[in-house]
């Protein structure tokens, strides 16, 4: 009995490092997804002449097919009234955007994110 007890304690603690594992590895990807996002759409944007210093943070929700569901959502911007238009059509003119990673199935709420443009 104490030998099964200790198999099962065993097996719990192995199933719960597996799933720290898991979460850590979808962080990863969930995070490095993001970074490709961010580069695909700074390359396509035209920041305006004499931006330097202007920022801006933009939410948006990927589809599984890399487009935006739902809009583009300025969250905050900085800058002049050109510099904040340029980067939501940054945003616009790069569709289709990287695709989330399809290994983990994002939900809806993962594939929502927020990034900083500056």
């Amino acid at each position: 009995e104490a030998e099964a007890a200790a198999k099962k304690a065993a097996d719990a603690k192995l199933a719960a490092a597996r799933a720290q594992s898991n979460a850590k590895a979808k962080n990863g990807a969930l995070q490095s997804w993001g970074g490709k996002v961010l580069s695909h759409v700074k390359r396509r944007w035209h920041r305006p002449p004499d931006s330097q210093g202007n920022k801006a943070k933009v939410r948006i929700t990927v589809s599984g097919s890399g487009f935006i569901a739902g809009g583009i959502q300025v969250k905050s911007c900085n800058g002049t009234p050109a510099f904040c238009a340029s980067v939501k059509e940054a945003f616009q003119k790069s569709e289709p955007l990287p695709r989330p990673p399809s290994k983990y199935n994002f939900s809806k709420s993962d594939r929502t994110i927020t990034l900083k443009m500056d």
